[in-house]
């Protein structure tokens, strides 16, 4: 994700743990990073790796 600027791509496991539930009563998974989009080509921009990659999103 390097067209992404810096921070926008969280890995921290302390700060992603509070991303991992939702509002539903599913159980919580375990995100492996968040993105921080600020803008309409950030989202773009992760969704299109996301897929090339085959990685799951939840948004």
């Amino acid at each position: 994700m390097h067209a992404l600027p810096e921070g926008r791509v969280v890995t921290d496991p302390d700060v992603i743990d509070s991303y991992a539930r939702d509002r539903t009563f599913l159980e919580p998974g375990k995100p492996l990073a968040v993105v921080l989009a600020a803008t309409r080509e950030d989202v773009q921009v992760s969704l299109r790796w996301a897929s090339e990659h085959r990685v799951p999103v939840v948004p």
